[in-house]
């Protein structure tokens, strides 16, 4: 199946499966073959798993399901083994997974039913997949990052990065909380604390510090806290040393969290689905009651004027990344 990827390809793939090792002793042992094959972690498992469902998805045919974003069809998004498959109504949905179950059986690939979800706007009769019902959730951690339905969900994301962040603090505290170097402190936390994957989606202060309204300023205050909270266990202090927060980060030296993640948000491809999807305007649906939520682009209007689109055009054609203002 993966020969259609090109002889290298192939070769490199033969390569792992082929391998051999030997064990040293007093004398070299004969040759033993791996069959463990590659595991969760390896370089090439994200690759091997792309290659293997691209050709999954020149088996079918779904034109004429999925959701038309600017006269374009966007039906399923992929990294490595994580799906999402994007449709209109659950009668599509039903005929486009059943189909993906029987195309991933025939390369023996199985669809993990415990991990398929479904979200959906209104309330739905059950999806199965070869007679087992598929759960139905209003949100769902995808890529390291929570989707939800709800007005909500970016809160909930927010405490879920928080408590997620402190799990890791106490993982190393052996490293950060012990007398020694700053400088090491700095680059572990920065490394392995600092979670900041995913956050290009979120609406935060901008990068010129402009003033958020509503909720976006409370989850901006939530994040700053919890960072400063974790710079006062990394030096011994409490709330009662009554040190500044200025004071206590030219010790620390740790990337504020904000900053980078707004400085994240400049950061993105102009070929790909993202632009497609600022520039669509839906046909089909109607405004709801009221004051809409936070847009991703309101960060962008309120940084550099409505024409941001603009900036698009002064791209850095090496790192593909847009030139911030």
């Amino acid at each position: 199946m993966l020969k259609s990827r090109g002889p290298k390809f192939d070769s490199q793939v033969e390569q792992i499966v082929g391998a051999t090792l030997e064990v040293k002793l007093h004398e070299l042992t004969n040759q033993i073959k791996i069959l463990r094959g590659v595991r969760q972690g390896d370089n090439v498992s994200p690759k091997l798993f792309s290659a293997a469902l691209e050709n999954i998805f020149r088996l079918v045919d779904w034109s004429s399901k999925g959701i038309k974003v600017n006269g374009k069809i966007l039906y399923h998004l992929t990294f490595a083994d994580d799906i999402v498959l994007t449709v209109e109504n659950l009668k599509h949905l039903q005929a486009m997974i059943e189909e993906l179950h029987t195309v991933c059986t025939a390369v023996e690939l199985k669809m993990n039913i415990n991990k398929t979800k479904v979200m959906y706007r209104d309330n739905i009769t059950h999806i199965t997949v070869h007679g087992c019902q598929v759960k139905c959730v209003s949100e769902y951690v995808y890529l390291g990052q929570t989707i939800t339905l709800s007005k909500e969900g970016q809160e909930k994301e927010i405490s879920r990065r928080i408590q997620l962040g402190w799990v890791a603090f106490r993982k190393l505290s052996d490293v950060l909380e012990e007398d020694i170097p700053s400088c090491l402190k700095r680059k572990v936390f920065d490394q392995c604390v600092t979670r900041t994957y995913g956050t290009e989606t979120c609406q935060r202060q901008p990068v010129n510090h402009l003033l958020c309204k509503g909720p976006t300023k409370k989850v901006v205050h939530r994040l700053k806290v919890a960072q400063h909270s974790m710079e006062r266990t990394m030096l011994g202090l409490s709330l009662l040393d009554r040190i500044p927060n200025v004071e206590i980060r030219n010790r620390t030296g740790i990337t504020d969290i904000v900053q980078r993640a707004a400085a994240l948000k400049w950061n993105w491809e102009v070929g790909r689905w993202s632009r497609a999807i600022l520039d669509w305007q839906p046909r089909t649906e109607h405004r709801s009651i009221g004051l809409p939520p936070t847009r991703w682009r309101d960060d962008m209007v309120k940084a550099v004027g409505k024409n941001w689109m603009l900036l698009t055009a002064a791209i850095d054609r090496d790192g593909m990344q847009m030139k911030k203002p």
